[in-house]
């Protein structure tokens, strides 16, 4: 059955600023692992974080409450060893969606990422 379903779409050129300001600082968007992912990345790195925005985003809209109650560094976006992104939770955001299961799909195309997230009550 389904809980909720969230989609998100985000100029890439928006993340340059979040990604400059890796090189200098703590990011409070992406988490640790994410930075090293964007950064391994090099020209496709502003793709790579707009996806990771957007699928943030998209996640607190299956919640259907926003960025609320939990922060973004709550929500993790991992991928597997074949790119298949999944979503990692912590803090907030895991309580959040305890008894869900998430799937998460992640898309580029020229100037913008889109990320869809569907949660199931499991």
């Amino acid at each position: 059955m389904v809980h909720g379903i969230g989609i998100d779409i985000v100029d890439i050129s928006r993340v340059r600023p979040l990604i400059v300001k890796m090189g200098s600082s703590k990011s409070r968007v992406f988490t640790d692992n994410e930075m090293d992912y964007i950064m391994k990345r090099k020209a496709a790195g502003e793709m790579s974080a707009a996806g990771i925005f957007a699928a943030k985003e998209a996640f607190a809209k299956a919640m259907g409450t926003g960025v609320s109650g939990f922060s973004f560094k709550d929500v993790e976006i991992s991928h597997d060893e074949n790119g298949m992104p999944k979503i990692l939770l912590y803090g907030g955001a895991k309580k959040m969606a305890e008894g869900l299961r998430l799937f998460l799909t992640i898309s580029h195309e020229k100037e913008y990422a889109v990320a869809m997230v569907l949660a199931e009550k499991s």
